[in-house]
């Protein structure tokens, strides 16, 4: 048997809400879970005898993922004293100000902590998941609400924790990991888990949002608080999070995964393995001291001089557009106006775009020594998407892999960064087909180009992801 302790809360003062109830839970025996699995068969009432020490309380999480399949969440509890916590009668929801809250809510709990930043903010609190996380509250499932009068609500809970409060020894799978945050852990991820206890109903600040991400759902984005992993309080066990990429870890809910394109495969992976793939290649074919250029044979091309011509005749045909618009409303303006000045300077508006439409812009792009790009444009910035289309594109190929499944992977060695100095990547996924762009910081190399395109090559097929 487990005892449930109460979070620390050490100081007795006014900010702490007073609780006389504390609650024991250990984990149901077999023979428990098969009486209780035969009466759900049987629809029987579940309801327990009021008087009882022990009580049985099935998770509300769906957790899946645990090593073994006996592995669950649900619990046996006793709340103490016994008899108070039974004479109180049970109730569906509360009222706290002027907010409502329900039996299965998620809520926001204070703490000693919270309450310190509460102060030191004079109570005013900006709206948002951010602002939540950062008041410190701790958050919670509401399982049971009791009252004995107006006075006195209490609720028995399950505590959601967030990652930074997994303990050291903690169980995933096989391995122990040392406790707190890891390193896929999303900003306002929560970590679900069979944590009992009881919570006077004055210390609940506000209703809180909390959704369960599914990860099987590839479309599923999370906006506000979720949770997709349990921790079970009784073997220090949480389960597992769904592992993707070539590296074989989880995905980070804040960071960018790319999926495969071809229908075959249509794996996912980190942007950052995609990335470093990219720059292990482009440093093994530069190094430190090769200049990036571009010739005519099948596997060092650019884009064609008709693809150039065409661009730059996009673009001169929407600075005209412009233009044209400007000289119309100048019209629009002075069309009432009787001065010959401004009538004259009008019609010499007219000419000017005329004489420029007439013009033919050079369609030559030579490579530069500095922080332009083949057509003359500065690339030393943030690049729009027209520069950003007119960057010579590297094309090249990639071994494919012994193995498409990582699931048996051995463990990686540290990855060495060779590139890190000497070339950066940029993921673009807006403007045309998915590539890097990729800039070299080698200011000693002369010559060359200093920002061009590299495909995105999958990590599984091999194939060139469009």
């Amino acid at each position: 048997m487990s005892l449930s302790k109460k979070r620390s809360r050490p100081e007795a003062d006014e900010s702490r809400a007073e609780c006389p109830y504390s609650v024991r839970q250990r984990p149901p025996t077999a023979q428990e879970k098969t009486r209780y699995l035969e009466k759900k068969a049987r629809r029987e009432n579940m309801e327990e005898d009021r008087k009882a020490e022990w009580h049985w309380q099935a998770s509300p999480f769906n957790a899946t993922g645990f090593a073994k399949t006996s592995e669950s969440l649900d619990v046996k509890y006793a709340v103490d004293p016994l008899s108070r916590w039974a004479d109180m009668t049970r109730y569906n929801s509360f009222v706290l100000g002027k907010e409502k809250f329900h039996t299965d809510d998620f809520v926001f709990v204070a703490n000693e902590e919270s309450v310190k930043r509460q102060r030191s903010n004079d109570g005013s609190n900006a709206h948002g998941v951010a602002a939540r996380r950062n008041n410190g509250d701790w958050v919670a499932k509401i399982l049971e609400i009791r009252a004995s009068d107006e006075q006195h609500v209490y609720a028995r809970v399950f505590w959601m924790y967030w990652p930074d409060e997994l303990p050291a020894g903690t169980y995933v799978g096989r391995k122990t990991i040392r406790g707190g945050r890891q390193t896929y852990h999303g900003k306002h991820e929560l970590i679900a888990s069979n944590h009992m206890d009881v919570i006077n109903a004055v210390s609940v600040t506000m209703a809180a949002q909390v959704n369960h991400w599914v990860e099987t759902d590839e479309e599923d984005n999370q906006s506000s608080l979720y949770w997709r992993q349990a921790f079970n309080c009784s073997t220090s066990r949480l389960s597992p999070a769904k592992e993707v990429c070539r590296c074989a870890s989880p995905a980070h809910p804040d960071r960018v995964l790319v999926r495969c394109s071809s229908p075959d495969c249509s794996h996912w992976m980190h942007d950052d393995c995609l990335r470093h793939d990219t720059l292990m290649r482009v440093f093994e074919r530069l190094g430190k001291t090769k200049p990036q250029t571009f010739d005519d044979d099948e596997t060092m091309i650019g884009p064609s001089q008709q693809q150039q011509q065409q661009q730059q005749q996009q673009q001169q045909q929407q600075q005209q557009q412009q233009q044209q618009q400007q000289v119309t409303i100048e019209e629009k303006k002075k069309e009432d106006e009787e001065q010959q000045g401004e009538v004259i300077r009008s019609e010499e508006q007219v000419m000017t775009m005329q004489r420029h439409q007439n013009s033919t812009p050079s369609a030559s792009a030579s490579a530069s020594n500095g922080n332009t790009s083949t057509n003359g444009a500065d690339t030393s910035g943030v690049l729009s998407p027209a520069q950003k289309a007119m960057l010579p594109l590297f094309v090249s190929s990639r071994q494919t892999p012994d193995s498409a499944s990582p699931s048996k992977k051995a463990a990686a060695p540290p990855r060495k960064v060779p590139y890190k100095g000497l070339f950066e990547a940029t993921l673009r996924l807006d403007d045309g087909p998915t590539a890097w762009v990729v800039k070299d910081l080698r200011g000693d190399v002369v010559g060359g180009h200093k920002m061009w395109l590299e495909q995105v090559f999958c990590l599984f097929c091999s194939k060139t992801i469009d």
